[in-house]
């Protein structure tokens, strides 16, 4: 269980879920919420209800998990930024050069 805030609902979904009576609708919706945010397996009466449910806690599984692998890249992306720009830059002449090392550099030209 992570720090989720919400799960995508496809418009397929909707449809499907439409068809249902308003109560099996709200179950539904408690279960994919639950699901969610605990992990935790509903267990349907209504054998309708729990072939939906297959269908989408495979789907919701399988985008939770794209997520979190798409969040773990991005966040090794920026480390990595983050230690590269820790390092100090190859000195080359004028280039990567601090603003003091130019100052200290321009003094021996300069009368100050």
């Amino acid at each position: 269980m992570g720090n989720r805030k919400g799960f995508m609902m496809y418009l397929e979904w909707c449809d499907a879920i439409a068809q249902l009576p308003a109560e099996k609708q709200g179950q539904m919706l408690s279960a994919m919420a639950e699901f969610t945010r605990t992990d935790t397996e509903p267990q349907f009466t209504d054998s309708g209800l729990q072939g939906m449910w297959v269908m989408f806690r495979g789907k919701m599984s399988r985008d939770r998990e794209r997520y979190e692998q798409t969040c773990r890249m991005r966040r090794e992306a920026a480390n990595k930024r983050w230690e590269k720009a820790e390092k100090p830059a190859p000195k080359r002449s004028g280039y990567n050069m601090t603003r003091q090392e130019m100052d200290d550099g321009m003094d021996k030209y300069l009368d100050w």
